[in-house]
C-alpha cells in the first residue's frame, strides 16, 4: 500500500472538496447569465434601432414622393427635404435620389455603422440600409383622368347632336 506524505492529503482532500462544493456556484453562474442577458439586450437595441431607422426613411421617403406626385417640390427640393430631415440621425451619411417621371421614384441609403446603438449585430456594419418608394404621378394622372371625361362628354355631345339631327 502506498502512503502519502502528510503534506499532499490536504491537497488531494481540498481537491475533492472543490470539486464536489457548491460553494461560489451562484457567483459562477450569476456572471454567466448576466452577460447573456447583456449581449441579448444589446442585439435587441441595435435590431430595434434598425427597424426604427427604416420607418423613419419610409415615412420622409413617402412625405417627399407625395409631394412630388402633386408637384408641390421639384426633386431637388424633394432631395433636400430628405437629407434635412433625416440628418439629425444620419448626418451627412444619407443618399438620396428622386425622379419626378411616371412613376415617381424615391431613393434612400444610408450606412448601418450610422444606425445601430452598440454595433453588436453581426453582418449590419458592412452594409446600408435601404429605402425605395415608387407612386404614381397623380398630376399625370388626373390629367389623363380630365383629359378622358372630357373626350366622353365631346362623345355623349356628337351621340346627342347625331340622334338629334
Amino acid at each position: 500500500m502506498r502512503t502519502f506524505s502528510p503534506r499532499r492529503r490536504p491537497a488531494r482532500r481540498n481537491l475533492r472538496a472543490f470539486a464536489h462544493g457548491t460553494r461560489g456556484s451562484i457567483s459562477v453562474e450569476y456572471a454567466l447569465w448576466t452577460t447573456m442577458f447583456g449581449v441579448a439586450f444589446t442585439l435587441i437595441a441595435d435590431l430595434t434601432s434598425v427597424f426604427t431607422a427604416n420607418t423613419e426613411m419610409w415615412h420622409v421617403g413617402q412625405d417627399a414622393a407625395r409631394r412630388l406626385s402633386v408637384a408641390e417640390m421639384g426633386v431637388q427640393e424633394a432631395e433636400s427635404f430628405v437629407r434635412d430631415a433625416l440628418a439629425p440621425r444620419f448626418g451627412d451619411t444619407v443618399e438620396v435620389t428622386a425622379r419626378s417621371s411616371d412613376p415617381i421614384t424615391v431613393e434612400i441609403s444610408a450606412p448601418f455603422s450610422e444606425v445601430t446603438v452598440f454595433g453588436m449585430a453581426p453582418g449590419l456594419d458592412a452594409g446600408r440600409l435601404n429605402a425605395r418608394l415608387v407612386i404614381r404621378d397623380e398630376v399625370a394622372a388626373m390629367e389623363a383622368i380630365r383629359a378622358a371625361a372630357e373626350a366622353e362628354a365631346d362623345l355623349a355631345l356628337a351621340d346627342g347632336a347625331l340622334a338629334g339631327g
